[in-house]
């Protein structure tokens, strides 16, 4: 197995150029202007790299992260910008990189791993499968006037325009409404604004900032608003003008309801569906803990690793599972006919009260 190391201050630079060169096409300075945050000097420790003698020859980094939702928070870890340069390739060495980043990650307590990428059968190599669940929704500009005149909000009412400097302290506030999100450091906000090629709105009432939106961050989310908060006339006015110039747009609308989504649903906006991101579970004895903690059926069952996968133990014993079971469990659907040989039919009954847990962040917050 290759061997890995994490990078110098001196060679971050130099790194983040050759990262350029091979992830961008040679558009230096473009990866730190989309991830402004975890290739800030903050994330330095998170780069594991392999290298040919003085050459760079594959890297992947990682970036913690705490997830909230239904009044608990979960720590987890992202993984992300895995390249391979191509005189060095087959010999292993981004999945040398990869696991050496879910080594860190278990090592700082991330109980779960995520990723995206359109390789999953190299990742699945590395324990990595498809779960939990994103939406879009088609956004059509007439059908969002039509939904704001079904509010009672006139025309001209809601403005809105880019944002301004003193807005991003209210902004902050409306994102931390959302009751499922990560955890981001003051000022962050403001810093995602600004990533390349991303439009940011928002919308004001009374010149008082009610919601924003974002569509687009580099060569990510392209055509899609993917970070957005706010109430409902003030969201709905943001996704009419990022949508007007396009003829149309995806909105990532995020796993709670949300009355702007209903308005133009009942308008007969279509909804997408597909996988949050390919996820490894880390530590999946105390993420079962604390999904179930509240709940008296099932406090006292316990998910463990094994050797072969999972291990979920009941009222009626222990069932084994697969990795993707387990991940359904967690994040989909229950597999049933697994669960009755561990977990009593009470137990099986209070699943649909806890799970699956709604794991998700919005665009800013990938890696």
């Amino acid at each position: 197995m290759p061997q890995t190391r994490g990078i110098r201050a001196e060679e971050q630079e130099a790194l983040v150029a050759w990262l350029d060169d091979g992830l961008r096409r040679g558009q230096r300075g473009r990866l730190e202007a989309e991830y402004p945050v975890s290739l800030g000097t903050a994330g330095l420790a998170g780069h594991r790299i392999v290298c040919e003698g003085e050459r760079f020859a594959s890297h992947a980094m990682s970036w913690n992260i705490t997830l909230c939702a239904r009044g608990s928070q979960l720590p987890a870890g992202l993984i992300g910008l895995v390249y391979t340069d191509p005189d060095f390739r087959g010999r292993g060495n981004a999945q040398a990189c990869v696991r050496a980043c879910l080594e860190d990650l278990r090592a700082s307590g991330a109980w779960i791993a995520a990723l995206w990428s359109d390789l999953p059968e190299f990742y699945a190599r590395l324990g990595f499968r498809p779960a939990g669940r994103e939406i879009f929704l088609g956004v059509d500009p007439e059908a969002c006037l039509e939904a704001l005149t079904g509010l009672g909000v006139l025309p001209g009412v809601v403005t809105t325009g880019p944002p301004r400097p003193e807005d991003f302290e209210a902004l902050e506030t409306l994102y931390g409404a959302h009751p499922v999100r990560a955890v981001r450091d003051p000022g962050a906000l403001a810093q995602y604004a600004a990533c390349a090629e991303t439009d940011f709105l928002v919308a004001r009432l009374a010149g008082r900032p009610v919601a924003y939106a974002a569509l687009g961050r580099g060569d990510d989310f392209r055509g899609i608003i993917h970070d957005w908060a706010g109430s409902a006339e003030g969201v709905l006015a943001c996704l009419e003008a990022l949508a007007r110039p396009r003829g149309g747009a995806a909105w990532l609308i995020g796993p709670e309801p949300h009355p702007a989504a209903a308005a133009l649903r009942a308008l007969g906006a279509r909804l997408h569906t597909e996988s949050f991101a390919l996820l490894q579970l880390l530590d999946a004895g105390r993420l079962w803990q604390r999904v179930v903690r509240d709940h008296p059926d099932l406090a006292t069952t316990a998910l463990r690793q094994v050797e072969e996968g999972f291990a979920i133990r009941g009222a009626l014993g222990e069932a084994a599972l697969t990795a993707e079971e387990a991940l359904g469990l967690l994040f989909n659907d229950p597999p049933a006919a697994v669960l009755e040989g561990a977990l009593s039919p009470a137990q099986c009954g209070a699943l649909p009260d806890v799970l699956p847990w709604p794991l998700y962040l919005w665009g800013f917050d990938s890696i």
